[in-house]
């Protein structure tokens, strides 16, 4: 295959991973009545997909986009339904508070990327799933156990983004190698944090059978 049949290929699995991850966030939030999503993550997903697809409809771009970032904000919504619904605080203006700083501090990354840098693009997307990594390990340690988190959470998002890395690695963009070489690193640590804490979990729980059946 030629260099831009790769890229489009990735691209899509890069977009099917994700969708994965979205729904399965979704999913164990709402059985696990929490948010599975870090806020800053959150918030940093939303400014890039709606200054993307603001593009696509200047551009009036095929179809296909139009689907693309239709079922992105259905997943988004999905997202934003756990936040609100399951927040971390029963202080409601607390929670808002909260939440408004995070997005003024994401909005002010976006207007310092967008306005000094050319690339903006490229360095406000692989910022963001950096920063999203690093954040998924701090929530594991912070709620100190698996709740709100899941294998296929870990490895669907790790997949989600390798791909656009995969990409760069073709392209040669020496940024996103770099940046997607730390990425890496983070998520391979993550999902073996939360596979060894899945484990102690399970083991936690079979110990008072075990002993009562010994009984």
């Amino acid at each position: 295959m030629m260099k831009g049949d790769w890229i489009l290929l990735f691209d899509v699995y890069s977009f099917i991973f994700w969708s994965i991850t979205y729904i399965e966030c979704i999913r164990v939030g709402i059985k696990q009545k929490t948010y599975c999503v870090p806020l800053l993550a959150f918030y940093m997903n939303i400014v890039w997909e709606s200054t993307c697809f603001s593009e696509v409809l200047t551009a009036q771009a095929g179809f296909y986009w139009y689907i693309y970032y239709g079922i992105i904000t259905l997943l988004d919504a999905g997202i934003l339904y756990t936040i609100l619904k399951y927040r971390d605080t029963s202080s409601i203006s607390k929670f808002y508070i909260k939440n408004i700083v995070i997005f003024i501090v994401v909005f002010a990354i976006f207007i310092f990327l967008k306005n000094c840098i050319s690339s903006w693009k490229l360095y406000f997307a692989y910022i963001d799933n950096l920063i999203m990594s690093g954040l998924f390990i701090l929530m594991y340690y912070k709620r100190g156990s698996s709740k709100g988190q899941s294998m296929a959470i870990a490895i669907t998002k790790f997949l989600g983004t390798l791909f656009p890395i995969l990409i760069g690695v073709i392209t040669r963009e020496l940024f996103t190698m770099s940046i997607g070489f730390f990425i890496i690193l983070l998520d391979v640590a993550y999902i073996i944090l939360l596979y060894r804490t899945i484990q102690a979990e399970k083991a936690q729980a079979l110990a008072p059978k075990k002993h009562s059946q010994r009984r």
